[in-house]
């Protein structure tokens, strides 16, 4: 199995209501895309903070294997073979910033590749109910966290 490449930002879902969007190609996937509301562009998503502290969520994320983190948020995760998910025979690395705001985390970005259990395992840390948005940077779209699992699922 092909592990999918990730360039994306990860936020809290927003309170409003989402729209369906677009349908979009990643990956040979089709995801449909969410619309913002003019009245929340991207840089006032982070009204809407994530469950944990950036604390606490460094503190998540130095029990992971092999993660390191470093105290300005910033973090590299990797693996030389599965991680909980036998497809995954390759060697992955994830890299990371945590951004906060208002005392909880507001943005993570993440960048690299991991397999499906190390994603699930990796959302915990920010927002134990997976109750994220997701902006793809290279698509230029936002999708609900949960819709993001369909690439791994293929």
């Amino acid at each position: 199995m092909k592990l999918p490449a990730l360039n994306l930002h990860l936020f809290r879902t927003p309170s409003s209501d989402l729209r369906a969007g677009t349908e979009f190609d990643y990956y040979g996937i089709r995801l449909r895309s969410v619309l913002v509301p003019h009245s929340q562009p991207s840089g006032s998503i982070v009204q809407r903070q994530m469950e944990h502290s950036f604390e606490r969520a460094c503190e998540m994320l130095e029990q992971l294997p092999r993660m390191h983190i470093e105290p300005d948020g910033s973090f590299v995760w990797t693996a030389d073979g599965p991680w909980g998910d036998r497809a995954a025979r390759e060697a992955w690395q994830v890299d990371g910033m945590l951004y906060d705001f208002g005392g909880r985390l507001a943005r993570v970005e993440l960048k690299g590749s991991c397999p499906r259990q190390a994603w699930l395992a990796l959302v915990e840390c920010f927002q134990p109910d997976g109750d994220l948005l997701v902006f793809l940077i290279n698509a230029k779209y936002y999708i609900r966290q949960h819709e993001l699992l369909r690439i791994w699922d293929e």
